[in-house]
């Protein structure tokens, strides 16, 4: 089926700058609120365990009801932007396709900070003492609880409305969907601290959107993936220090990830080559509103009746 506009595609005349401009202005804006409650009436001290987990569910919460109030101007409509959830899916392929890109995504890390912890070891100090840093005691259950919600449940919807439901749609229409698919996926990936591992994920998103034609997929991908992810930062052995990291313990760690690789790669290859669309494939949110605006068949009508 081409990939022909009811009436108007909305996605024609959508600004992604002005996207980026709302992230940026909500992130900002609430930073320096929570800052000045601090320098005010003592509340949220920035080098507390609450700033970070309350700063970015303040941000996806804002941003999210900005993406709504944005998708509502310019005529988008949620339900065909999200699609009918599959009635079957063959979970068993989601949950290794989850698993493939952990390994991936671990492998890449593992291998850039051996690499850097030979090549620039306080580069590698740096970011492990940071991944380091957003690992909380026990004791701070409350920042642990809104962490997981931010984590599990507000990022993975809302960026992949961002994503995959605006960015990709809108690219797609200005460069068409091979464009679009790489371009929302370095973009995404660009956000993280894992680029490359990162940008391999969205990438696989942004296939299973365009393949399922429901962000109902890659929404459970992405929860899944970071439960996971998040599970192991909080049950793990916390890691190793930033100094026993650039010694013997990396060099170990750049083999693992190179076997995580050889492992991952070759297997997200051939789903990314067996699920890459066609340039004349209709993308989701106009074959979802075509199903949505199509007469119901006679079998329908006797099976509502």
């Amino acid at each position: 089926m081409a990939n022909v506009p009811l009436r108007q595609n909305p996605f024609d005349e959508l600004q992604t700058r002005y996207i980026l401009v709302a992230a940026v202005g909500c992130f900002v804006g609430i930073a320096l609120a929570i800052v000045f409650l601090f320098q005010s009436w003592g509340l949220l001290e920035p080098q507390g365990p609450l700033f970070s987990p309350i700063l970015m569910l303040l941000f996806y919460g804002c941003f999210g009801i900005w993406l709504l109030k944005y998708m509502q101007q310019k005529r988008i409509l949620l339900l065909p932007l999200w699609g009918r959830s599959p009635h079957l899916w063959r979970w068993g392929m989601l949950l290794l396709l989850v698993a493939l890109l952990l390994l991936f995504t671990l492998g890449t890390f593992l291998t850039y900070i051996g690499f850097l912890a030979w090549m620039a070891p306080p580069v590698s100090d740096g970011i492990l003492n940071s991944t380091q840093e957003g690992i909380l005691p026990d004791e701070f259950w409350l920042a642990r609880l809104i962490k997981l919600v931010v984590v599990v449940v507000a990022a993975p919807v809302v960026e992949e409305i961002a994503f995959r439901g605006i960015l990709l749609q809108r690219w797609e229409r200005k460069w068409g969907i091979h464009m679009a698919l790489i371009g929302s996926s370095v973009a995404f990936g660009s956000l993280h601290l894992n680029p490359i591992g990162m940008t391999m994920f969205g990438l696989v998103m942004g296939l299973l959107y365009v393949r399922t034609r429901t962000l109902a997929v890659p929404v459970a991908c992405h929860m899944i993936n970071n439960a996971f992810a998040l599970f192991l930062e909080l049950f793990s052995s916390r890691g190793v220090s930033a100094a026993d990291a650039t010694g013997g313990q990396l060099g170990g760690g750049f083999g693992l990830g190179l076997v995580m690789l050889a492992i991952s790669l070759p297997l997200l290859a051939m789903f990314i080559q067996r699920s890459w669309p066609r340039h004349e494939i209709a993308m989701p949110y106009v074959h979802n509103m075509q199903q949505y605006s199509a007469p119901a068949s006679p079998q329908r009508l006797r099976a509502r009746s």
